[in-house]
This record gives C-alpha cells, sequence and structure tokens, in this order.
C-alpha cells in the first residue's frame, strides 16, 4: 500500500521519491515540492484538485485495486472510497492513512 511522503521532492533535482510512481511525471516544481497532476511508475497517482500537499486524487495500484479521495503529506486523509481488484469497496473516512470508519470523526 501506499505510504510515505508521495509527492516530496529531494533537494533541487525534484523527483518523485515514491519508487512505484518513479517514471513519467507530468507537472511542474515549486521550492523543491513537486505539483504533479499525474505520476506513472508500476502504480499511477492522478491528482483531482488541491495543493502540493494536500490534495484530492486517485492512486491506481497495478492491480487494479484504486483509492480516490483526500491526500495530507502523500497520505489518504479525510473523506474517500477504497476500490479493491477483488471488486469489494471500502468508503468512508481516513487518518494518516488508516481506515477510521464511515462517520466522519468528531474534531
Amino acid at each position: 500500500m501506499l505510504s510515505g511522503n508521495l509527492l516530496y521532492a529531494q533537494e533541487s533535482n525534484c523527483k518523485v521519491l515514491l519508487p512505484r510512481l518513479s517514471g513519467t511525471y507530468d507537472g511542474g516544481a515549486k521550492m523543491d515540492l513537486l505539483m504533479a497532476t499525474t505520476c506513472q511508475g508500476i502504480d499511477r497517482y492522478e491528482v483531482n484538485s488541491g495543493r502540493v500537499y494536500r490534495k484530492s486524487g486517485v492512486y491506481r495500484w497495478a492491480d487494479g485495486t484504486f483509492y480516490d479521495g483526500s491526500w495530507k503529506k502523500g497520505l489518504r486523509e479525510g473523506y474517500g472510497r477504497m476500490i479493491y481488484s477483488s471488486d469489494s469497496t471500502v468508503t468512508g473516512y481516513w487518518k494518516a492513512d488508516k481506515y477510521t470508519g464511515s462517520r466522519r470523526p468528531e474534531i
């Protein structure tokens, strides 16, 4: 599964640090942070909307599983849905890349 800082760049050469996404990259860079709209390697990440470190996007694993929802610093955070290659779906809220349930967490 995805973990770590998906879109953070390293020094000024701005690379995708997640090996499963390193390959083609569509987007720019600002202050050593990648501003991707798409990253493609073994897996694929597509941005729906948002800023560099807090976005809405789709991460597709090579096995067909995908997560469509909110991200924060490269981790699933907020509302989203995970659709597994076995056709099962989990919809609800995520915190620090962990599913917390179908009800919105209280603040």
